[in-house]
Parts: C-alpha cells; sequence; structure tokens
C-alpha cells in the first residue's frame, strides 16, 4: 500500500509539466485526477496498471515539451528574421546616402584647386553617416564589403586632406582608423574578410612612417615597421623613410637635404620640411660649438639654405651676432649658455663631504 502511494504521488508530481500543454494549444489544462477520474482507485491497487499510467503520462509531458520547445524556436527565428530585414533595410537606406556623399566628396576630391573648406565639411558629414554602418570593424560585428571598401575610400580621402590642410593630429587619427583595413582585412589579414588592397595603402603607411621620424618618434616607427609584410621593405614608399631613418641615425645630414627634393609623393614634401627644420637646428647647435665665427655664405651653405636673406632671418631666429664684416660671432651666445649652466661647484662639494660623512658615521 505504501509503494502505492508513492507511485501515485510521482504520476500526479508529473503532471505539472503538462501546463506546458495549454502554452503550445490554447487548451485549458486537465489534471491527471479529472483524467483518470473513476480509474484512479482501480490504479491504485493493481500496480500494473499504474505502471502504465505513468508510462503514457511520462511520453505525453515529454511530447508537450517537444511541442513547447518547437513553439519557443519558431518565435526566435521568426523574430530574429523580422529584425535581420528591418536591419538590412535601415542599412541600405543609410548605404545609398552614404554614396551619394561620397561620390560627392570624390568629385570635390579631384577638382583643382581644391576646396579644403568645403571637403573638410563633406568628411564630416559622411563621417556620422559611416556611423550607421559598420564604420569601424570588430570582433562583434560584421559587414559587407561594399560597406567597408566605402568606409576605407571615406578615411583615404581623409588622411590625404589633413596633409593638404597640415592639420597633423587629423593625419595621425585617419591613419589610426586606417590600420584595421589594411593589416586586418587586407591581403595579408584575416582570409575569410580579405578585401581587395588599396592602391593607396603603402603611400599612407610610409608617409605615416615620415610623420613618426619628423617627430623623433623612432621607437614606433621601427613598430610601426614590424608590422609591415618583409617583401613590402623595398616598396618605394617604405624604402624612403627607411633610407631617412639611416641617414638619421649616421649622422649623415647632408643625405637627407638632398632626399628633400627626391620623394616617392608630393604628400611627403610635408613631413621631409618638418624634419629638415629639426636637423637643420641640429646642424646650427653644433655649428656654436665648433665655431668661434663664420661667415654668412658659409653658414648658408652648411645649414642648406638657398639664399642670403634665408640665412639673415635664421640667424635672426638663433640669436646670432652679425657684424659688419658680414661674420657671425657666436661668444656672446656661449659665454650667455655657460652661465645659464653655471655649476655651484662650492654648494655640491659641501653636499658631497656631508654625505661622505654621514657614510663614515654609518660604517
Amino acid at each position: 500500500m505504501l509503494l502505492t502511494n508513492v507511485l501515485c504521488k510521482k504520476v500526479k508530481a508529473k503532471t505539472i509539466m503538462v501546463m506546458m500543454e495549454s502554452m503550445v494549444s490554447g487548451h485549458r489544462f486537465v489534471s491527471l485526477r479529472e483524467r483518470l477520474g473513476d480509474k484512479l482507485e482501480v490504479i491504485r491497487f493493481d500496480p500494473r496498471i499504474q505502471a502504465e499510467c505513468v508510462y503514457k503520462e511520462k511520453r505525453k509531458i515529454r511530447s508537450m515539451k517537444r511541442k513547447f520547445e518547437n513553439c519557443l524556436n519558431f518565435h526566435r527565428v521568426n523574430k530574429k528574421k523580422l529584425m535581420s530585414k528591418k536591419q538590412q533595410a535601415m542599412e541600405s537606406s543609410a548605404y545609398k546616402q552614404a554614396a551619394i556623399s561620397f561620390k560627392n566628396l570624390n568629385d570635390e576630391w579631384k577638382v583643382k584647386p581644391r576646396n579644403l573648406e568645403k571637403i573638410g565639411q563633406i568628411l564630416s558629414r559622411l563621417k556620422v553617416e559611416l556611423t550607421q554602418l559598420v564604420f569601424l570593424p570588430t570582433d562583434q560585428t560584421t559587414a559587407s564589403e561594399k560597406c567597408l571598401l566605402l568606409a576605407r575610400d571615406t578615411l583615404e580621402i581623409g588622411a590625404q586632406w589633413s596633409i593638404a590642410k597640415k592639420d597633423i593630429p587629423a593625419f595621425e587619427r585617419y591613419i589610426a582608423q586606417l590600420k584595421p583595413y589594411y593589416l586586418d582585412y587586407g591581403k595579408h589579414g584575416d582570409e575569410n574578410t580579405g578585401l581587395l588592397e588599396s592602391p593607396y595603402k603603402y603611400q599612407l603607411l610610409g608617409l605615416n612612417l615620415l610623420y613618426l621620424l619628423s617627430q623623433n618618434r623612432v621607437a614606433e616607427f621601427h613598430t610601426e615597421l614590424e608590422l609591415l609584410p618583409p617583401d613590402q621593405i623595398h616598396n618605394a614608399y617604405i624604402k624612403h623613410p627607411l633610407s631617412i631613418e639611416q641617414y638619421l641615425m649616421e649622422g649623415r645630414y647632408n643625405r637627407i637635404f638632398l632626399a628633400r627634393d627626391n620623394v616617392p609623393h608630393p604628400d611627403y614634401s610635408f613631413f621631409m620640411e618638418i624634419l629638415l627644420s629639426t636637423v637643420r637646428d641640429e646642424i646650427a647647435a653644433c655649428m656654436e660649438k665648433a665655431y668661434e665665427r663664420i661667415s654668412m655664405p658659409e653658414a648658408a651653405k652648411m645649414l642648406y639654405l638657398s639664399s642670403l636673406e634665408d640665412a639673415k632671418t635664421y640667424g635672426r631666429q638663433r640669436n646670432w651676432n652679425l657684424k659688419l664684416d658680414n661674420f657671425y660671432y657666436f661668444d656672446a651666445i656661449e659665454e650667455k649658455k655657460t652661465e645659464d649652466h653655471h655649476m655651484p661647484s662650492k654648494e655640491l662639494s659641501e653636499q658631497f663631504i656631508e654625505y661622505a660623512r654621514e657614510l663614515e658615521t654609518i660604517v
């Protein structure tokens, strides 16, 4: 009798799952007691019938559970399809608008002379429109090839525009945004998401290397160089900044000035002028140390200045003393620097003696 009661309790517990039937079919939930009715008394005293009843109820519960799960999966799939269709419609509309803006940008960029202000306005508007697409690809997002190409081409024009505008921070931002397209989605990136290689890729990456040299960021220069494929080291756009870096390390400043007129692209001249200005200051500092005086023509020659007027202007910037004999004198500059860098020898000696006494005390 005790065993019969336990089995009946198990049967009743299993019927709780039957509630899912109402969620699937919409019918009223029917309890086990209502289903069995008068047969319940017979089941209590017949173990064989009781076991058969339990088996049937288990099968019904499993069947209802499967129906319930299938219903949920059906709704999930339909919801995803509906959201996907809406997202595709929105992306299609956003892409069309961005494509129109890019065409306007590209047409304006090809016009000579370029209206940099107007191009900047179109760029700003287009970048806002690109945020509706996958502007910068990530691991959690996927994008079509046409969206990635549109964003990459926009950023490339932006990088070239920043050089024409002489906006160095903007150039640095554009290059940082272009790197995922060049290094992760390019020819040497992921094979499943590879894009056609841009014709401006190595031109802009080489320009970035020259920019790092002009800012004296040599460590970052070598880091960026390591990211490039070995077979592209001899590329004309990459070879130029590599040669400049070698001249700097060897102190062959004359070769740097000669390389000014031998750039692979006109955009390189902007950073070359910045680099040459830094090199010229280094040469001038060496001249102040090495000579007591130097003639203006000789100074112009050593500084690679094109005219005596440029030498005069540069001398005034350095506070050089130009006398009537047309010589620059550096004595006053050296005296001033000596005064500025006067070593307080007496005070230092007293400190060293005091340290020695304290060490003797400790020992």
